[in-house]
């Protein structure tokens, strides 16, 4: 990459090229040196962006700008994990498949690359009638989510999925009662930053905190597709 100096207590974009941003802070690192911010490339998403390069926040969060940001771990990724937590089981869950869709990098901010974020859990019910939705086959969606990661570059990473919203669908219940169609935020992603681990095709993550469907402290253990 090859950029240069701008001194523009102002801001103002005509000491860098057409299209350039004087930047004095990137992704929340300072650039800037002597009163000196560093010509920049404006952006709106990392698709803005040649090959090998994000679109990161920048004077603040006031600006996004093209900088080098090495590509993260988990975007352009798919994981899946049948862990099934304590809570699952005492409602009586038999199998359970979460799968985690992490979108593209399309930002970097705070020293946390983004990108967009969607998901499923598929819960399937014992048939004994003193659980929860006795029979039942529970599918959950998640969409229009935001994936934020720092990268594990020294293990743990910190995840966290922010706006997740969810919708339900209940199918082949023992009892007619319990089909639900569209039944919003039943398995809400709480808030809330977590802690992973990736080894190879195995990616951990701790329960307890966001980014996972059950608030319950145990690991989940989920493999790359």
């Amino acid at each position: 990459m090859c950029t240069w100096s701008c001194n523009d207590d102002d801001m103002d974009p005509k000491t860098c090229p057409s299209g350039g941003v004087c930047a004095f802070d990137v992704g929340g690192i300072d650039v800037g040196t002597n009163g000196n911010g560093m010509c920049f490339r404006s952006c709106t998403t990392s698709a803005d962006c040649a090959e090998g390069m994000s679109c990161a926040s920048a004077n603040a969060s006031t600006d996004k700008v093209c900088a080098p940001v090495p590509p993260d771990a988990i975007a352009g990724t798919i994981w899946q994990s049948n862990t099934i937590t304590a809570t699952a089981k005492s409602n009586g869950v038999q199998t359970s498949t979460y799968t985690m869709t992490f979108g593209a990098e399309d930002g970097f901010a705070n020293g946390m690359a983004q990108g967009a974020f969607t998901a499923t859990l598929v819960q399937v019910y014992s048939d004994s009638i003193m659980y929860t939705y006795p029979g039942c086959t529970e599918t959950t969606t998640y969409g229009r989510a935001v994936w934020n990661d720092r990268p594990p570059a020294q293990q743990p990473g910190n995840l966290d999925i922010t706006n997740a919203a969810s919708t339900t669908n209940r199918t082949g219940c023992k009892y007619a009662s319990d089909n639900t169609s569209n039944e919003p935020n039943d398995y809400a992603i709480s808030p809330g930053t977590a802690g992973y681990y990736l080894s190879g095709d195995t990616m951990t993550i701790g329960g307890g905190y966001g980014s996972l469907p059950y608030g319950d402290s145990v690991n989940w253990t989920f493999t790359k597709q």
